[in-house]
Order: structure tokens, then sequence, then C-alpha cells
């Protein structure tokens, strides 16, 4: 998965692409209080998190939190608590939280499995409908999903 930059007002590349992933990236979010950071998710069992000032060939993720399975999602909360939302093909939805400032740099996320909040939830969408994609709610208080009960399903 590359990361294109793009001039919205020629509309054309304002930079080369940069690779940021082996495989396709699924989702890129932006992080609300921290407008450099950039959280991608891909099909290679990852998410990471970018410092986009520093993006260029060869750029290491600021974080990276592993998976088991595929992610398909992987949302900033909007009110810029730094606080990261992922869908996973391993019927978990996680939000994991930044590390604690000292010895954590800007956008460093708390990758261990433990410290995370993990929401079981029936991501098998089937062959033939989208996968779902865990969303914040506006004031960030709470997840909306879909469900192949054909419902939504909330968390608080």
């Amino acid at each position: 998965g590359n990361l294109h930059v793009v001039d919205l007002r020629s509309g054309k590349p304002a930079a080369p692409a940069v690779g940021l992933h082996g495989k396709k990236i699924n989702t890129v979010s932006v992080e609300p209080g921290a407008e450099q950071l950039l959280a991608t998710s891909c099909g290679d069992q990852s998410v990471c998190v970018w410092d986009v000032r520093s993006a260029g060939q060869g750029c290491k993720p600021v974080s990276t939190l592993p998976h088991s399975k595929s992610c398909q999602a992987a949302y900033f909360a909007p009110d810029g608590s730094g606080h990261l939302l992922t869908t996973c093909y391993d019927d978990l939805l996680r939000v994991w939280r930044p590390k604690a400032k000292p010895g954590g740099g800007a956008g460093a996320m708390d990758s261990d499995h433990n410290s995370c909040l993990r929401i079981r939830h029936n991501n098998q969408t089937g062959r033939w409908v989208l996968p779902f994609r865990a969303v914040w709610t506006p004031a960030a208080d709470g997840i909306v999903v879909g469900s192949m009960k054909r419902e939504i399903e909330m968390f608080e």
C-alpha cells in the first residue's frame, strides 16, 4: 500500500508515492489533536501510526499494532484524545491508548495487547458483503458497528 500526497488545487501529486505497507491499505485516519499523525490499517495484519513530517522512502512507523488477522479499519477518536479504534477479522474491536508522554514520543501507542480494550464482535461478513468497520460516535464516547443480524450495534 502506497501513500500519495495530492495537491487539491491542481489535482496532481505533490510528492512521489511512499510505500507504507506490503499489502493494500484499507483505511487512513488523521488524528484531530495532532494532524501530523496518520493511522493506516492493512491486510498484512498490522495497524501503523505514522508521522507525516518524516514520511519518505524507508520511513518507519511511530507505532505498529500487530493483529492476528487482516485489519479492516483504524480510526482515531474525533475528540483528539489519541485513542485508536481498530476492526479485525479475528472478531475483536480494539481501542488502543496512547502511551504516556514520558518515554513515548508523539503518536506512540501502547502496543501491549493486555492494555487495549477488546470487544468481541462477529466481523465475518462473508464473500458478498462489505467488511464491517467500527466507527466512533461524534463525541467519541461510543462505538458504532454493523451486524450480520441486520442491526446496528453501539458500545459505550
